[in-house]
């Protein structure tokens, strides 16, 4: 279910051309909403816009953001260019995007036949706020290496919402972004990991490949109830397509919650 919301909006501040954060009045509320331009165009003051309210009513780790699903406007939106491949298929939020498999793709030559990336290390971990330290430390190694960023599907989707991204991208320390499945927004779009991870190799050329899903893990007290267990599988694909396998431990003695105390395996 989505909780709603109308509200009006008074400011918009423009993080970067695919993301806008906007104060808006609800119930004479002031609230703050993220906006993606690509989905629903880019909003100016004074639009009356609808709210998906759903996490932060509640009270979920989204930051305190409500996420703006649309405006009242006659307005049409159409976006013109090459692709056909759909992310968030069958939702009302389904978009296009050029992924590197498709013939539209300029890339799909430099992947067609590739099945092996050839050593390349690829080092997976379960929380996105891993990727500012792992990139910072192997820079600090090697300042020259080249690291491809691989955004699964495993927490956030649209990976402009990446703060970590944006500032290391800022500074250079990224070579690219691709998302795979159904993330979207990076310098490459794939249909799944494997391609993702050789589109890294052969279209980035990227030296190191770092794979973690967005920001928002999804946790519970059970077993198997982790969106963390994608490490298995992300290990699973470098191991299929013959490269070098590295994981992030995920490690914590601050929180007190015994699953979450010393050494978090993925399936805790």
């Amino acid at each position: 279910m989505i909780n709603r919301a109308l509200g009006i909006v008074i400011k918009v501040i423009q993080i970067e051309d695919d993301l806008e954060l906007c104060s808006v009045l609800v119930d004479e509320i002031e609230v703050k909403a993220y906006s993606f331009p690509k989905e629903v165009g880019h909003i100016i003051t004074n639009d009356k816009v609808i709210l998906n309210t759903t996490a932060v009513d509640l009270c979920l780790g989204s930051g305190g953001f409500h996420f703006i699903m649309g405006r009242y406007s006659s307005n049409m939106i159409k976006y013109i260019g090459k692709g056909h491949i759909m992310k968030l298929r069958y939702t009302p939020f389904q978009l296009k995007v050029c992924a590197v498999e498709e013939e539209d793709s300029p890339y799909q030559n430099k992947i067609l036949g590739v099945t092996s990336i050839k050593g390349v290390p690829v080092i997976a971990g379960s929380l996105h706020s891993m990727l500012i330290p792992c990139v910072c430390g192997i820079k600090s190694v090697n300042n020259a290496l080249r690291i491809g960023y691989i955004m699964t599907d495993g927490g956030a989707l649209p990976i402009k919402i990446s703060e970590a991204v944006r500032k290391l991208k800022v500074h250079k320390y990224l070579c690219g972004t691709v998302t795979v499945g159904h993330s979207y927004g990076g310098d490459l779009e794939a249909i799944n990991l494997y391609s993702g991870i050789i589109a890294a190799k052969e279209i980035l050329q990227a030296h190191i490949i770092i794979v973690l899903m967005g920001p928002g893990i999804v946790g519970t007290g059970t077993i198997w109830g982790n969106t963390a267990l994608e490490v298995g599988q992300i290990i699973n694909a470098v191991t299929t397509l013959e490269g070098t396998s590295y994981t992030i431990p995920r490690i914590s003695f601050s929180d007190k919650r015994e699953r979450h105390f010393g050494v978090q395996m993925p399936t805790e």
